[in-house]
C-alpha cells in the first residue's frame, strides 16, 4: 500500500491516507499485437523494456583561439625629428679623409716644429741675445740711478756674463777673456776683440774695490750686441727624419690605405653605371634635411584612401630617416603587408631578424657617420702614439692607442657592413617605383620600336639623371633605363 501525510489546515492537524493493497501476477511476456498502420486502433504498451542501446557520447566544440584584428595605421605624429642622409661615396670618402688623415697630419707637423724648435741649435743662442739684451737695460737703469753703487751692477754684470757664454757657446764656467775671444772668433774674428774687451772690463768691475765700469762701457755693449745676428729658426727644419720620426711613415701608409678602402667599399654594381652624378649635386644632396614625421603622416594619409604602394614608399623614407623608432618600424611593415610589395631589402629590414637586428640600429646616414667617426678615433689613436713619441705623455699613450685602435675597427667593421646591407638603400638618390611600369631605352614613348622591359611594383634603383619628366634608373646586377618620374618616388627628397 501506499501512504501519503499531508496537512489538513481545517483541522490544523496531520492526516495520513493509504491506498488499498493490490495483488500483482506476472507471466511469461507475449509480443504484443500491433493494429495495421492507418487502422486507428489504440496503441498498445508493453511493460517489456526495449533492448539496451549506447547513447553518443557530446561532442566537444573545437577550441578556436581568438584572431587578432587585422593592423591599422597608426594615429599621425604629432612632433617631428630630423634624420640623416646618406652621403655619396665620393663624399664620405673626402670626409674621412679630410677629418682624420689632415687631423693626424696637423698634430704631426705642429709636433714635428716644437721638436725642431727644441733640436734648434741657435735656440739657445737666440734666447741668450734677448737675455743680454734685457740686462743691459738694466744696468742703464741702475746706472742712471743716483746713490746706487756697485752692489746693485755686480749682480747684473753676472748675468751678463752669463749670457754672453750662452750667447757665443762657451763652455767654461768662468772663462777669461783669452777664452771669449777665441770662441767669439770662430764665428765672428771682427767682433772678437770687442767682446773680449767688454768681458776683461766686466771682470775688473766685479773683482776691483769701487766696481766701476768706464763710461763708455754701456754703448760699446748694447753696439756690439746689436752687430750680433743669430739666425731664426728654419721651418723647413721639421721635415727632417730626426723632428719627423721616420718609423711613423709606415702607419701613415698604411692608415691612408685603410681609410680610403674602407670608406669607398660600394657594391660591385658601381662598376657598371655609365655616369656619376654631378659633383655640385652630389655636394647639395649632403646638406638637405628631411623629416621623417612628415613622411609617416603622408603615408598615414595615402594608406587611409588604400593607396598602399605609395604609403609603403613613403614609410621606407621614414624608416631610412629614422631605424629606431617603433612607429616607422611598424609602419613599414604594416605596408608590406597591406601593399603586396615584397623587395627583399625591405622584408629583411622589416622583419628585424639575423644581421637586421645590427643594421637597423642606426640609418645609412648614421652609418655613415658612424665610419667617420671611427676614422678620427684612429686618428686619435694615432695622436697619442705621436705624442709619446715626441715623450709629451706618460707611458700610458700606448694601452691607449691600442684601445683606441681596436674600438675604431669594430665600428668600422659594423658600419661598412651595415652600409652594405644597405646596399642600395645607403645611396641618396635611391627611389622605390610604387606601381608596375614599363623601363624603356630612351626616355620618349614615341619611339614604339625600342627595347621596353616590364617593371614590377616594389623595384629599388637610383636615380642617375632626369630629363623632362622622365628618370634614368640604375639598378643593383647593373642594368639601367628610362621611366616615368612620377612612377617612382624618391626615399630621401
Amino acid at each position: 500500500p501506499v501512504r501519503f501525510t499531508y496537512f489538513d489546515p481545517k483541522s490544523g492537524t496531520y492526516k495520513t491516507i493509504a491506498s488499498e493493497p493490490v495483488s500483482v501476477t506476472v507471466t511469461a511476456g507475449t509480443a504484443p499485437v500491433q493494429a495495421p498502420a492507418g487502422s486507428g486502433a489504440p496503441v498498445q504498451f508493453s511493460l517489456t523494456p526495449p533492448a539496451a542501446t549506447t547513447a553518443p557520447a557530446p561532442v566537444q566544440p573545437a577550441a578556436v583561439p581568438p584572431v587578432p584584428p587585422e593592423n591599422l595605421p597608426r594615429d599621425p605624429l604629432a612632433e617631428s625629428a630630423t634624420g640623416f642622409m646618406p652621403l655619396p661615396a665620393r663624399t664620405l670618402a673626402v670626409l674621412s679623409v679630410l677629418s682624420s688623415v689632415l687631423c693626424v697630419a696637423a698634430v704631426w707637423l705642429v709636433l714635428a716644429a716644437l721638436r725642431s724648435r727644441e733640436n734648434d741649435p741657435e735656440r739657445l743662442r737666440r734666447a741668450a741675445r734677448a737675455k743680454l739684451a734685457a740686462t743691459l737695460a738694466e744696468l742703464r737703469l741702475a746706472a742712471s740711478k743716483l746713490g746706487e753703487g756697485g752692489s746693485a751692477i755686480s749682480p747684473r754684470l753676472r748675468v751678463w756674463q752669463a749670457g754672453t757664454a750662452a750667447l757665443w757657446e762657451v763652455p767654461h764656467a768662468a772663462p777669461g777673456s783669452l777664452m771669449v775671444h777665441a770662441y767669439v772668433g770662430t764665428r765672428s774674428r771682427d767682433a772678437a776683440s770687442a767682446w773680449a774687451r767688454l768681458w776683461s772690463e766686466a771682470d775688473r768691475a766685479l773683482h776691483s774695490r769701487d766696481q766701476a765700469l768706464p763710461p763708455d762701457w754701456m754703448n760699446r755693449a748694447e753696439g756690439a750686441l746689436q752687430a750680433v745676428k743669430v739666425p731664426g729658426w728654419p721651418p723647413l727644419s721639421l721635415f727632417t727624419g730626426r723632428n719627423l720620426l721616420p718609423f711613423l711613415y709606415v702607419l701613415f701608409g698604411l692608415y691612408v690605405l685603410w681609410v680610403p678602402s674602407a670608406a669607398l667599399a660600394a657594391a660591385p654594381a658601381d662598376a657598371y653605371k655609365a655616369a656619376d652624378f654631378p659633383a655640385a649635386e652630389a655636394g647639395w644632396r649632403t646638406a638637405l634635411a628631411a623629416n621623417p614625421a612628415d613622411w609617416t603622416n603622408l603615408g598615414l594619409a595615402l594608406a587611409q584612401q588604400d593607396r598602399w604602394a605609395e604609403a609603403t614608399a613613403h614609410w621606407t623614407g621614414a624608416f631610412l630617416l629614422n631605424a629606431r623608432a617603433d612607429t616607422t618600424r611598424w609602419d613599414l611593415a604594416l605596408g608590406l603587408q597591406r601593399s603586396g610589395l615584397a623587395p627583399p631589402e625591405l622584408v629583411e629590414l622589416s622583419r628585424g631578424e639575423g644581421r637586421a637586428k645590427i643594421v637597423r640600429l642606426a640609418t645609412p646616414g648614421e652609418w655613415q657617420l658612424a665610419l667617420i667617426a671611427a676614422a678620427l678615433l684612429f686618428a686619435a689613436a694615432l695622436i697619442v702614439l705621436l705624442l709619446q713619441g715626441y715623450r709629451r705623455i706618460g707611458a700610458w699613450g700606448k694601452p691607449v692607442a691600442l684601445t683606441a685602435c681596436l674600438l675604431a675597427m669594430l665600428l668600422a667593421a659594423a658600419a661598412t657592413f651595415s652600409l652594405h646591407t644597405y646596399g642600395a638603400l645607403a645611396h641618396p638618390g635611391v627611389a622605390l617605383v610604387w606601381k608596375p611600369s614599363q623601363l624603356r631605352s630612351i626616355p620618349t614613348e614615341a619611339d614604339t620600336t625600342q627595347k621596353t622591359s616590364p617593371l614590377s611594383a616594389g623595384s629599388i634603383a637610383v636615380v642617375e639623371k632626369t630629363f623632362l619628366g622622365w628618370s634614368k634608373l640604375n639598378f643593383a646586377a647593373g642594368q639601367s633605363g628610362w621611366i616615368r618620374t612620377e612612377d617612382l618616388i624618391s626615399l630621401y627628397r
